[in-house]
């Protein structure tokens, strides 16, 4: 691990840092979502950590972070095929929600 020996380095390292926590819950909420709903609270978790710790040993919580979002399961968009299926229901829905009124 690099110390920090000037007064620019000590000032952008926990900047780097917290915009690396930022994004590792950013892809938590979006790439995983649902498909694992325990990966916010932990990337959250290791933030915090990151933030009460500092460095070096806060750097530990952000790697966990990391590992875990990378082996959890992802949130798959929506395909072509799935979209046709939910608006074909909506409108059979509909139809019938018609013919009943």
């Amino acid at each position: 691990m690099a110390r920090c020996t000037g007064s620019r380095a000590c000032s952008t390292e926990g900047v780097i840092h917290t915009n690396l926590a930022r994004r590792i819950t950013r892809m938590a909420i979006e790439d995983i979502g649902l498909a694992d709903p325990r990966a916010m609270q932990f990337s959250l978790d290791a933030w915090q950590s990151y933030e009460r710790l500092g460095s070096p040993e806060g750097e530990l919580a952000l790697a966990e972070a990391v590992v875990y979002l990378a082996v959890a399961r992802k949130a798959t968009p929506p395909t072509r095929r799935s979209m046709r299926r939910a608006r074909r229901r909506a409108l059979w829905l509909a139809r019938g929600a018609a013919a009943i009124s």
